[in-house]
C-alpha cells in the first residue's frame, strides 16, 4: 500500500469534519515546541524558547526566522498568535504556501508590523490562503524589523481537530502523552498532548511499545498523528497475540512515514496476515541519523 493512499490529509481536504467524529485537538504547528536546530534563520537572527516563551532576536535591520518543515494544509485549522512584547522594532508574520511537491506558490500576511500585545485568535488558516491557487502545504515565517529588536511570543500555533475518515468509526483506544509505554532503544519524552521521540546517537533504528492490548477486529482502523518528523521516518507495527495471549508475529501497518500528517490504516488491508489473531499491541519504530519526531497520538477504532 503506497503512503499517499493512506494519508488522511486527502479526506481533510474534502472537509470531513463532523462533530460526532471528533478525536480532540491536534497541533499542526507550535513554534514553542520546535527545537532550535530545526529553524531556518537569516544571518544575525537567533530563536529560542525560554520559560515557555519564544524569543526571536534580530541583529540586523530586517530579518526573518522560519521552521524548516512544510506542513499539510488543513483549511479548517485555526491560527493562534500572541505577541507578548516587541522591543526596539516591529514583528510581522507571513503564511508561506506550497504545492504538493514543495514548490513555492506565494506568501500572504497574517500579522503586519505588530507591536506588544498584538494577537490573532479564532481565525481559520483558510482566511490567509491564496485565492488563485490550491496549496497543499504551508509554514509560518516571522519577520523582525529594527536593529537589535527582540520579540517574544507566548503563543504561536495552528491547531485543528482529529476525525476518522468514516464518521461512524467507534474509537476503542487512544494512546497519547499519558499512555503506558515500554522503551526499546527509542527515547520517549511524554508531554501533555504529545510524545517526543528521539533516536539515540549511534543507533540506525529503535522502537517503543504501547503496552496496552486491544482486541483485533476485522473492521479495525489505526490512526497515527505525526505532528513533526526530522531526519528520519516512522513505522508502525501490530504485535499480534492469540486468544491465550501467546505471541504470534508482528505485522507492518505503516512504513517510512517521513512527513507530518494524519495517517489512517485499515487492518482489512492486511486481512490475510491476521489469521488466528485475537489481540494486538502497537509498536512504533524510528530510523534515520539523528532522527526525532513528535506524535500527537495513536488511535484505534472499529469501522462498521
Amino acid at each position: 500500500m503506497k503512503l499517499n493512499t493512506i494519508l488522511l490529509a486527502v479526506s481533510l481536504a474534502l472537509g470531513l469534519h463532523a462533530a460526532e467524529n471528533d478525536l480532540g485537538e491536534r497541533v499542526l504547528f507550535d513554534a514553542l515546541a520546535i527545537p532550535s536546530a530545526e529553524w531556518q534563520l537569516a544571518e544575525g537572527v537567533t530563536s529560542q524558547v525560554i520559560d515557555g516563551v519564544l524569543m526571536i532576536r534580530n541583529a540586523g535591520s530586517f530579518c526573518w526566522a522560519t521552521p524548516g518543515a512544510q506542513l499539510p494544509y488543513d483549511p479548517d485549522a485555526s491560527v493562534v498568535l500572541t505577541v507578548d512584547s516587541v522591543g526596539g522594532g516591529t514583528v510581522s508574520v507571513q503564511a508561506e504556501w506550497f504545492k504538493a511537491d514543495g514548490g513555492f506558490i506565494s506568501a500572504t500576511p497574517v500579522l503586519e508590523r505588530a507591536k506588544s500585545g498584538a494577537a490573532v485568535e479564532g481565525r481559520k488558516l483558510s482566511e490567509f490562503a491564496p485565492k488563485d491557487a490550491k496549496p497543499a502545504k504551508f509554514r509560518l515565517k516571522f519577520w523582525v524589523e529594527g536593529k537589535g529588536a527582540i520579540v517574544r511570543f507566548s503563543r504561536a500555533s495552528i491547531r485543528a481537530h482529529r476525525a476518522w475518515h468514516n464518521p461512524k468509526t467507534e474509537t476503542l483506544a487512544a494512546f497519547s502523552g499519558t499512555a503506558e509505554i515500554s522503551e526499546e532503544g527509542l527515547k520517549v519524552e511524554k508531554r501533555k498532548d504529545a510524545l517526543e521521540v528521539t533516536l539515540p546517537e549511534g543507533k540506525a533504528y529503535a522502537s517503543f511499545l504501547f503496552k496496552s492490548k486491544v482486541r483485533r477486529d476485522p473492521g479495525g482502523v489505526v490512526m497515527l498523528d505525526l505532528a513533526r518528523v526530522q531526519g528520519g521516518a516512522l513505522s508502525v507495527q501490530a504485535v499480534c497475540f492469540d486468544m491465550k495471549d501467546g505471541f504470534i508475529k508482528s505485522v507492518d501497518l505503516l512504513k517510512g512515514a517521513n512527513e507530518p500528517g494524519l495517517y489512517e490504516i485499515p487492518l482489512s488491508a492486511y486481512a490475510d496476515q491476521f489469521n488466528g489473531v485475537s489481540r494486538i499491541m502497537f509498536k512504533v519504530w524510528m530510523e534515520g541519523a539523528k532522527a526525532s519526531a513528535s506524535l500527537g497520538g495513536l488511535f484505534y477504532g472499529v469501522a462498521p
